[in-house]
């Protein structure tokens, strides 16, 4: 096959390469043109409740990661910290971790300062968070987790709502976050 030089492009390259490659590079063009067009419409920022930066309040930042709705979200979250935070979760899929679950313990212990737990009471994780010497609290509400959190921070730290759980039955993500960002209002 005579392979055509003067086609620049992504049509070009077909003569290049065998058509199932064609086929894969055209799923990615399509996944870019979609992350492009979603960044467009944030204005190229974080979406909301994802990693979002919400204040910094005597030197303590709050992060807003209600999107993070699993053990996934979780480690992302954390492993994307830049300072060491007090972290307020709903978390207690331990089991779950599977392989990640040596590196999730790796980034509590060396990023997370103290936990808050927010909502019920969670004995498995806090026996195993309190096995590595994290800190651990527990607030009914939003309001006392926040504010739980804030007085457990020190100077350049975070605080990082990051709940790893799925959302209840008639509760949302935009629902938490916001109920996270009113919270550090009242501070």
């Amino acid at each position: 096959m005579k392979k055509i030089t003067s086609v620049k492009g992504e049509y070009g390259i077909g003569f290049e390469i065998g058509g199932s490659e064609i086929r894969d590079l055209q799923g990615l063009l399509n996944s870019r043109r979609t992350q492009m067009a979603a960044m467009v419409a944030n204005g190229f920022g974080t979406p909301e409740h994802k990693m979002e930066f919400v204040k910094n309040i005597r030197g303590i930042d709050f992060i807003n990661d209600a999107a993070s709705v699993n053990v996934n979200g979780v480690y992302m979250a954390l492993s994307n910290l830049q300072k060491k935070a007090v972290w307020i979760t709903s978390f207690e899929q331990w089991g779950e971790a599977g392989g990640l679950f040596a590196e999730l313990m790796q980034f509590i212990s060396t990023k997370i300062t103290s936990v808050v737990f927010v909502g019920s009471e969670t004995s498995p994780s806090r026996t195993i968070l309190e096995g590595m010497g994290v800190l651990t609290e527990h607030a009914t509400d939003m309001e006392s987790a926040v504010r739980t959190a804030f007085y457990s921070a020190g100077i350049n730290h975070a605080v990082l709502y990051c709940p790893g759980t799925s959302v209840e039955q008639g509760d949302s993500i935009e629902k938490r976050g916001s109920s996270f960002k009113d919270a550090v209002a009242q501070l």
